[in-house]
C-alpha cells in the first residue's frame, strides 16, 4: 500500500548525492597545442574626430573630408594611426578597409538656417569645392544625404548615420582587391594608394560667423593580412 511514509522515503532517496565512480573522481588533463595568429584578422577601428567646431568665416559654405585609412583618416591632422594601429602592426604587414560606418552629429550655431550634406566619393573633390553652389552639389552625388537645420535655438541639430561598403562604392571587386586600396602597417606604415573619401559640408545664403558644431565617429571595418611571422597569439 502506497502511503505518506513511502513518499517521504522516495523523496529522501532522490535528494541523496549519486555515488561517484573512480572514473568521475579522476582528474582530466587537457593538453593544449600552440595557438598561432590567423593569416587574416577582421578588426573594427574607431576614430573620433577632435575638431568640434567647423567654420569657414565670411564664406557661405563649410567643407571637410575623411578618408579610408586607419593610418591617417584626417588629412588635416596626422595622428600616426588610430588606437591599436601600431600594436597590430607587430603582427601584420597590410590592412584593407572594407567598410566605414559614419555617425555624424551636427548642430547649427548660426542665427540663420543652414543645409548640411554628407556623401562618399572615389576622388578628392577638394579642388572643386570653392563656393556655396559647389558644396550644395555634393547633395547630388550617389549615396548622399541632405538635411536642413533651423537657426540656433530651433530644430538646429540632426544625426547622419550610414555604412559604406567600399567594394560596392568602387563597383569592381577585382579592382578593390588588387592591392591599391590596401595600406601598410609595421615598420613602414602608409595610406593606401587608392582611397575612398567621405565628404561633409554645410552651406547657406549668408556668410558663416559661428559655424557648426560637429561630433563625428568613424568605425573602420578592416581586414589585416600578410602576417609578419607565425608567432603564438596571446
Amino acid at each position: 500500500m502506497y502511503n505518506a511514509r513511502n513518499r517521504k522515503k522516495n523523496k529522501n532517496n532522490k535528494n541523496k548525492p549519486r555515488r561517484r565512480t573512480q572514473a568521475n573522481n579522476s582528474s582530466r588533463r587537457i593538453v593544449k597545442g600552440p595557438v598561432f595568429a590567423l593569416d587574416t584578422q577582421h578588426i573594427t577601428f574607431i576614430y573620433n574626430d577632435t575638431t568640434l567646431i567647423r567654420n569657414n568665416i565670411l564664406s557661405q559654405y563649410i567643407w571637410f573630408k575623411m578618408r579610408s585609412s586607419i593610418y591617417d583618416p584626417d588629412p588635416l591632422l596626422l595622428t600616426g594611426g588610430i588606437t591599436g594601429f601600431t600594436e597590430w602592426g607587430g603582427l601584420y604587414r597590410q590592412y584593407l578597409v572594407e567598410a566605414i560606418t559614419v555617425e555624424w552629429r551636427v548642430s547649427n550655431l548660426e542665427a540663420f538656417p543652414v543645409s548640411v550634406v554628407m556623401a562618399p566619393t572615389l576622388t578628392d573633390i577638394g579642388s572643386v569645392i570653392s563656393s556655396r553652389n559647389a558644396a550644395a552639389d555634393i547633395g547630388e552625388l550617389r549615396h548622399s544625404q541632405v538635411k536642413s537645420l533651423s537657426m540656433a535655438g530651433g530644430l538646429d541639430r540632426t544625426i547622419f548615420r550610414a555604412t559604406y561598403n567600399l567594394a560596392s562604392l568602387v563597383g569592381n571587386m577585382i579592382q578593390f582587391n588588387s592591392g591599391t586600396f590596401a595600406g601598410f602597417l609595421g615598420a613602414a606604415p602608409s595610406n593606401p594608394s587608392a582611397l575612398v573619401y567621405i565628404n561633409f559640408a554645410a552651406y547657406s545664403a549668408v556668410n558663416f560667423v559661428n559655424g557648426i558644431e560637429s561630433t563625428l565617429k568613424l568605425s573602420f571595418h578592416t581586414k589585416l593580412f600578410s602576417i609578419q611571422s607565425p608567432v603564438d597569439r596571446v
